[in-house]
């Protein structure tokens, strides 16, 4: 079964990378957003397997996105794929509902390491 990946990012050229290495390397269908609220609008309609996002955005950062998102879906795995993990506190990420906190210094394979562990385990 195909599992669905939402990226959230407000950069075009990372979510473009992203869906393009996740589509290509493990065969997932990926929606994008642009920032906190499309991506509580689009997790509605889309129903994803699993959530990528970033911390700092316009409109709603992170984590008050994956804060609401985990309200209506409290089982949906949040990994968090920021340039700002140094800033955040474990704490803050947990409290938000983050399931794993990846630095996007340490690259493209680490994220599809963590989310296939992610998707392997909850589903």
């Amino acid at each position: 079964m195909t599992k669905r990946i939402l990226v959230v990012d407000d950069h075009q050229f990372v979510r473009s990378k992203l869906k393009q290495a996740f589509e290509l390397d493990n065969s997932y269908v990926v929606y994008e957003a642009g920032d906190g609220i499309q991506a509580i609008e689009q997790a509605d309609s889309v129903e994803p397997d699993l959530v990528v996002m970033d911390f700092s955005m316009p409109r709603m950062n992170g984590l008050d996105a994956s804060r609401a998102l985990k309200k209506k879906r409290p089982e949906l795995p949040i990994v968090l794929f920021t340039t700002h993990q140094n800033v955040l506190g474990k704490a803050d990420a947990a409290n938000a509902g983050v399931s794993a906190t990846i630095s996007k210094s340490d690259g493209l394979a680490t994220l599809l390491k963590q989310v296939n562990e992610l998707l392997e385990t909850t589903h």
